[in-house]
């Protein structure tokens, strides 16, 4: 039985690329590192990850070759109580537990935003990613989400999250001097619950502003290859990074 890891990258602001990231990763993941991969796309009504395998089947199936097996994608509802339209789709709680060892990873994309819906999901990941660009409201909204999820999630027993991480996302290196000054603001502020004062965990990789991940790499049947993502800075850096993290728990 296999050590599943429930992962996301997740926010609660619109845009800023968590749906192609999650994709991005499984994507890396599975066709590249050689780990087994479940994408549960519980991002309703849109379920754009669902829609972008079928996007991808459409254009590049007849191409594959037969030993090619592409992780599975699976529609999910946060929560069992949602709407009638979507009878028959399975909560990210049945999914996640009915296949729980049966993966190494489990990526769920979730809605942009923290509702009863998105909490009742919420509570099955084990690592959540938060992207964030230079941008001052996102750098506010995703500083903000992080601490709703140490509050009621990370410091919570009845849920399975260890731990949160920012990254920037979109990440330009014409900007770097910028990017090095937040970063040392991040890592030297503290926030406060109750009375216990925290730090923001920021993870030391990051994704670049490529045209090739919004184009190329936003695909659900294949990855970068072996010619491809050798910069210390690229995509291969920061999935590594992530494995690293999940596997030292």
């Amino acid at each position: 039985m296999k050590e599943t890891k429930v992962i996301s990258f997740v926010g609660e602001k619109g845009g800023i690329g968590k749906t192609t990231i999650n994709i991005m990763a499984a994507s890396a993941l599975h066709y590249y590192f050689k780990k087994s991969v479940l994408l549960i796309d519980s991002d309703n009504p849109q379920f754009s990850s669902f829609k972008k395998r079928k996007s991808d089947l459409k254009i590049f199936g007849d191409f594959l070759e037969d030993d090619h097996k592409p992780y599975k994608v699976i529609k999910a509802k946060a929560n069992p109580n949602e709407s009638d339209r979507y009878n028959g789709i399975l909560t990210v709680q049945e999914i996640v537990e009915e296949n729980d060892g049966k993966y190494d990873y489990i990526i769920i994309d979730f809605p942009g935003n923290i509702n009863e819906d998105m909490t009742s999901g919420l509570i099955h990941v084990d690592y959540a990613f938060i992207p964030f660009s230079h941008d001052q409201l996102e750098i506010e909204s995703s500083t903000s989400y992080y601490k709703k999820l140490m509050k009621f999630f990370i410091l919570n027993e009845d849920t399975n999250l260890k731990k949160a991480f920012l990254f920037y996302n979109r990440y330009q290196r014409v900007k770097k001097n910028k990017y090095s000054k937040l970063t040392e603001l991040l890592k030297q502020s503290n926030f406060n619950i109750g009375e216990d004062a925290f730090k923001y965990n920021l993870l030391e990789t990051y994704v670049l502003d490529k045209t090739i991940y919004q184009e190329e790499f936003r695909n659900t049947l294949f990855s970068f290859n072996e010619n491809q993502e050798n910069d210390p800075e690229d995509f291969k850096a920061f999935i590594n990074e992530i494995i690293k993290l999940t596997n030292n728990g």
